[in-house]
């Protein structure tokens, strides 16, 4: 058997599953062996001699059924020393006339049916054709029909029928579920022979829990799936006590990393991938050095699939890109035209596309087609491997499509899932069904881009035959009948017809009702089916559905098996159902005429939805307990990039929070705590671990020493990472572990959490904190003073208005007058702040806006007319910050004393604008009068950096960018490559805290992606966490002139003050003020014949110039501009600019 080809067993099982089923072949072939024990294979020719000469003198007398069989034995045994396939032929043949000449109901016929039982069950399993399979179930049913066959059935036989039955379920699965079942009987009674002390033990652990893992995979049932974990177990404590070989121990743990990924398919818990990661890095150690190839490659394949599916969890690209690595080392391991090769390359596509959908780049998307492409090459006769690979391909082609709009890719597509359907024709509904869910995938992509409706009826007929094939109880039923749900509802939408939408619901209703509540998937489906009753009813206000949407967002919530991403998204769309509700509902039951058709019952239902709808504590509970679970969803291991997907998926969370806090009666200081743990979550967590440890060094030093060794490995940015392992994530378990020790010590509870109501008053010690929360249901300011904290709902403030204003490319005096009436006029008369200040010493607001708010230039709020003070600006000076954290965070930063300062001046000018030259020339001057060394590098970006870790102040007059999908990569443009905020966050000047940035360039307030707008990730944020203490910027498009005249008015005050903190707020006031007089006069031409108070009486006569809608599905995306302008096209040129600080 030694020199038996290994490809064979390869072919009917995996990886390093070959020692077990060896044992399996042993048992077959010992079966023969033990009978007859000849020297070597001399004696073996001899006697197949002696025997056939025997038979040549004969006739068929059933006494010569014991020849036969002697010579189907001996060429059995020499079968098990030759390997030649020829042996086992006429060994089989001589049993098969064996059993002929035998009377049925002779008691003889047993062992001659056995041996010829087992013969073909062999040759079945080194060639498992179909043929040789059928013809050996039928021999041993045959056996199994003989009477007391079953009390007699020796040891080594169980274990071959066991094996059988798994071998014919291998080529009949759907059809000979029954067959896994008997495997598995065979097997436990196998077992139940076997001491539990005996060390061979583990290979029928092993058999058993196989059998079981693949009767989960067939029928969804979580018992199987669970005691396959347990033998296999087991099995592993076994392996490791005993004189196991490592290539077994290393077989014994690959199966179990297999259990443990299938389970955490099932449930989607991070436990179970963390332990399929550990087994297979166990399994690979424990393989020994001079082992095959083969065995590392599938070891290797199997651990690059346990990060793939942890970055399912945790989107760590860290680990997507770990994954990439280690398959392309398992490829390395096998010749280049292996069929190992075809494997390969088929994981390898999977991973480059999965990383697409996360970077959404096209070379990752490309590499993924490649790669497929060449599977398929590779393997082009396996029609099985050719199915498979192509409905991969065909998605890697579609998503190429979607982003490239190139219609061959869209053809490619569907002419490979068609291939693959003419493949199958005889291969089972479940493979047929999963190719028509994948063309209807296809046209349903197609249909997004073109919105043809031939598209739409095609993806729904592919949605259907899906359906169709597969039967009642599949488990894959589900999956198909929510896609096709999925579907329907693109098609209601599209005609509004509510048949349309019934059919939807109902189809979504029975995926629901036919998916296992211990799925981790029943928790988006149940979100998403709420979401179409909650629709409904708003439309509608159908009792029913009020009802029947309560419902499902309650279990999608409480769904104990849904990941925490999806349990988050579950309870923000609850809450926000809840507040939708009661805004739509307030008025019942003052109306109630309005609503007497309804009957008794209906009624009863309606009213019992109107409670809880209307008790907003509930509203207010569930999306508390959501935020709860925000630190799950974004560990500290996590790098920028990976939390803001993360993030993007609960964007209207923080708005939520603020609102549900105050509609359910809760104080401002507690809306204000829900705002800062919901906004802002990824520079806190950076600014978290900058935080000044002095104290807890002092009084508890270990604990501060570890805090430090910890975040420093944390606090890195982004890391290529060149091994198999992620180190972060090992840190920031033990970080959590230390943050929660050092909570627990007594005056350390606050640490690293919101500041307290104590703390948000002294935070308003230089002037009143005003944060703004709009939202869909309400919209209110929360106003932070030196002696209390209250709130200030904003009534007129229209969640659509603040998208629809925030979305227009220019500000316009229309958005500055619309701002003062909504939002600041009410904000300032509240404070009592009704007319400009008399003396020299004006009063301070550090305003915080939320979402497309921060958009919005609230410091130019106002009507800008000649003898107007109906402007924020003429009443008060401004400030910005993210949040109140991080003016607290900006104000703890110790200026050094001025020996330790560098008292340097980093300017940066970009030749191709026209004014920067000019710009930089004149701050030289004006900075050298401030005592400061200039250093003028070239605008390259490591240059710039260098010098960044030494200024004091740093200027840059250039070009502003910013990018489409990544906030992190929003930057300054230099000669070379981008200077980027992840690069300012990755730069660390606390303990200096340098004076002033001042960024003149284009929107470096801003943000393009608006599900990320709360996060503050532009690059004035980002100067603010590398350390400086005062930055200017802009929210929009600037002049390339004005920015001149601004910045030297600017730094002009800031030298005439002596360079005080106060005196660059105050600085930027007055410079944007005295050119908003200038404007002024300029533009008073066309109003000079009329006063202010009819300019402001006529708009507030306007109608709306707006549309409101309450419905989400019809916001509009912000269109956003990025480029310099030139004067002409820009009238308020003095409103873009921005001071953030302390």
């Amino acid at each position: 058997m030694a020199d038996l080809d290994s490809a064979r067993y390869r072919k009917a099982t995996s990886g390093l599953s070959v020692p077990v089923s060896e044992h399996l072949m042993e048992l077959s072939l010992g079966h023969f062996t033990k009978q007859l024990d000849f020297e070597d294979i001399k004696n073996l020719d001899a006697a197949i001699q002696r025997f056939q000469n025997v038979l040549d003198l004969g006739n068929n007398d059933p006494a010569r059924a014991v020849d036969f069989c002697n010579l189907g034995r001996s060429y059995a045994n020499r079968f098990a020393l030759s390997d030649e396939m020829s042996d086992l032929e006429k060994s089989i043949e001589n049993y098969q006339s064996a059993v002929n000449i035998t009377p049925p109901e002779a008691s003889s016929r047993i062992p001659s049916l056995t041996d010829l039982a087992v013969a073909v069950h062999l040759r079945a399993v080194i060639s498992p054709d179909a043929t040789f399979v059928d013809n050996s179930a039928q021999l041993l049913e045959d056996l199994l029909a003989q009477k007391g066959y079953h009390d007699h059935l020796p040891f080594h036989l169980r274990g071959i029928l066991a094996e059988f039955y798994k071998l014919r379920w291998d080529h009949h699965s759907e059809e000979s579920i029954n067959d896994l079942s008997n495997s598995i009987h065979h097997f436990e009674q196998l077992l139940n022979l076997i001491p539990r002390n005996d060390p061979q033990r583990w290979q029928v652990l092993v058999s058993l829990g196989r059998m079981y893992l693949r009767r989960f995979e067939d029928v969804d049932n979580l018992d199987d799936l669970d005691m396959s974990l347990k033998l296999l177990q087991e099995a592993e404590q076994i392996s490791a006590k005993e004189d196991t070989s490592d290539l077994d121990r290393a077989g014994i743990l690959q199966d179990l990393g297999k259990a443990f990924e299938k389970r955490f398919y099932r449930l989607g818990e991070l436990r179970d991938v963390e332990s399929s990661i550990g087994v297979y890095e166990a399994a690979l150690t424990a393989i020994p050095q001079d082992s095959s190839p083969i065995e590392r490659f599938y070891l290797l394949s199997s651990l690059a699939s346990g990060y793939a599916d942890r970055y399912r969890v945790l989107e760590s690209i860290a680990d997507l890109d770990i994954s990439i690595r280690v398959v392309q080392k398992a490829l390395e391991l096998v010749p280049q035209h292996d069929a190992l090769q075809s494997l390969g390359n088929t994981s390898l596509g999977s991973k480059y596309a999965q990383r697409f959908g996360r970077t959404r780049e096209l070379a990752d998307i490309n590499q993924s087609v490649s790669r497929f492409r060449k599977a398929l090459k590779l393997n082009s006769n396996d029609e099985n491997t050719i199915i498979k690979v192509s409905i991969m391909l065909a998605h890697s082609l579609m998503s190429r499509y979607e982003i490239t709009g190139r219609n061959d890719s869209f053809e490619e597509s569907v002419q490979s899932v068609k291939y693959a359907l003419s493949l199958s024709k005889d291969r089972g509904k479940k493979l047929r069904a999963g190719l028509f869910q994948t063309l209807a995938s296809s046209y349903m992509a197609r249909y997004g881009k073109t919105e043809t409706w031939i598209d739409l009826e095609a993806a729904i007929s592919h949605g259907r035959n899906s359906v169709d094939l597969l039967p009642k109880g599949h488990p894959e039923l589900p999956d198909s009948l929510f896609s096709l749900g999925s579907m329907y509802i693109a098609k209601a939408d599209r005609t509004e017809s509510e048949a349309d939408y019934e059919i939807a619901i109902q189809t979504e209703q029975k995926a629901v009702d036919l998916t296992p509540n211990d799925n981790q998937h029943k928790c988006s489906r149940l979100d998403s089916l709420g979401y179409q009753y909650n629709r409904r009813f708003l439309r509608l206000q159908m009792a029913s559905d009020l009802k029947a949407a309560i419902a499902m967002h309650e279990q999608a919530f409480r769904h104990p098996y849904a990941p925490t991403r999806d349990r988050i998204v579950a309870g923000r769309t609850y809450a926000s159902f809840l507040m939708d509700a009661y805004f739509v509902t307030k008025g019942y039951n003052a109306s109630k005429a309005a609503l007497s058709d309804r009957t008794k019952d209906e009624e009863e239902t309606y009213s019992n939805s109107l409670a809880k709808v209307h008790d907003t504590s509930i509203a207010y509970e569930i999306a508390t307990e959501t935020l709860s679970l925000l630190s799950q969803l974004t560990p500290w291991s996590l790098e920028v990039s990976d939390k803001q997907e993360l993030l993007k998926q609960i964007s209207e969370l923080p708005a939520l929070m603020g609102a549900v806090s105050l509609a359910a009666n809760k104080s401002p200081s507690e809306a204000i705590r829900y705002l800062e743990l919901a906004r802002g979550v990824i520079v806190s967590s950076l600014s978290n671990l900058r935080v000044d440890v002095l104290d807890l060094k002092t009084s508890h030093p270990k604990l501060s020493e570890d805090f430090i060794q910890l975040r420093e490995q944390l606090d890195t940015g982004p890391i290529q990472i060149t091994g198999f392992t992620n180190p972060r994530h090992e840190a920031s378990q033990k970080l959590e572990s230390t943050i929660k020790s050092i909570q627990s010590l007594p005056g350390f509870s606050s640490f690293l959490l919101p500041p307290g109501e104590d703390e948000l008053i002294s935070a308003a010690a230089c002037g009143p904190i005003v944060i703004i929360n709009p939202y869909y249901t309400r919209s209110d300011a929360l106003i932070i003073r030196d002696r209390a904290i209250w709130s200030v709902e904003l009534p007129e403030l229209d969640y659509f208005d603040v998208e629809e204003f925030a979305a227009r490319s220019e500000i316009d005096r229309d958005t500055l007058e619309w701002l003062w009436d909504t939002v600041a006029s009410p904000i300032l008369e509240s404070l009592g702040y009704l007319e400009a200040p008399s003396g020299s010493c004006w009063p301070r607001i550090f305003w915080i806006p939320t979402g497309s708010l921060s958009f919005l230039p609230i410091h130019a709020a106002g009507y800008h007319y000649p003898g107007s003070t109906e402007t924020v600006m003429d009443r008060v000076i401004s400030s910005y910050s993210s949040s109140v954290r991080a003016l607290i965070n900006s104000r703890r930063a110790s200026r050094p004393s001025a020996s330790q300062q560098p008292r340097k001046a980093v300017l940066v000018g970009v030749q191709d604008l026209h004014h920067a030259p000019a710009e930089i020339q004149k701050l030289e001057k004006l900075c050298a009068e401030m005592h400061l060394d200039i250093e003028r590098p070239k605008p390259f970006r490591d240059q710039v950096l260098a010098s960044l870790t030494e200024c004091e102040v740093f200027h840059f007059a250039g070009h502003g960018n910013t990018h489409p999908l990544d906030p992190s990569r929003n930057s300054l443009v230099m000669k070379d490559a981008p200077l980027t905020v992840q690069d300012l966050f990755n730069i660390k000047l606390q303990e200096r805290a340098p004076f002033l940035a001042y960024l003149s360039a284009c929107s470096t307030g801003r943000i393009e992606d608006e599900e990320l707008l709360n996060e503050g990730l532009h690059l004035i944020g980002a100067c603010q966490l590398a350390g400086f203490r005062n930055v200017i910027g802009t929210l929009r498009k600037v002049n390339d002139g004005i920015c001149v005249t601004v910045a030297e008015m600017t730094y002009r005050w800031i030298k005439d003050c002596n360079s005080t903190d106060q005196s660059v707020a105050e600085g930027l006031h007055r410079a944007t003020r005295i050119l908003r007089d200038q404007w002024m006069v300029d533009d008073g031409a066309d109003n000079s014949t009329r006063s202010y108070a009819e300019l402001k009486g006529n708009r507030k006569d306007k109608k709306s110039r707006v549309i409101r809608s309450r419905d989400r599905t019809q916001r509009s995306g912000l269109k956003r501009g990025r480029d310099m302008l030139r004067c002409d096209e820009e009238p308020l040129y003095w409103a873009p600019f921005v001071y953030f600080g302390s």
